[in-house]
């Protein structure tokens, strides 16, 4: 794993593309982040303004109406700024929307429902 901070005698300093990307997000608004729902690859993504990261959710299928909500990735640099939550409430409010039941594998997700009871979510987690 990569330091967000050059070596540097006299003092750490962010390297210099991702203090370029936090100057970048620190006031862009969540609201105009779209995640998108890539199906092929069974995942929802936001691609991240200014950069050529993203943002990833992944599921696979465990059986006919099930899921299993794996992973919350959101690169290291962007997290704290909603990213993850927006991911999160886009999954689960589409495959509550299909009916989909789910195993919340990831521990975000698990985190998140908690934080975030519905009586939509509840009855479909398995």
């Amino acid at each position: 794993m990569t330091s967000l901070y050059k070596k540097s005698p006299k003092s750490k300093m962010l390297s210099r593309s991702v203090a370029r990307n936090l100057r970048k997000m620190s006031n862009f608004p969540q609201k105009s982040l779209k995640v998108e729902h890539d199906v092929a690859n069974k995942e929802f993504f936001v691609k991240i303004p200014g950069c050529n990261e993203r943002a990833y959710l992944s599921y696979q299928e465990i059986g006919k109406g099930s899921v299993d909500l794996e992973h919350t990735v959101v690169p290291e640099s962007f997290r704290g700024r909603g990213i993850g939550q927006i991911l999160a409430k886009t999954a689960l409010d589409d495959m509550v929307a299909k009916g989909m039941k789910m195993k919340l594998t990831c521990w975000y997700l698990q985190k998140y429902v908690k934080e975030n009871p519905s009586d939509d979510y509840k009855h479909l987690v398995i």
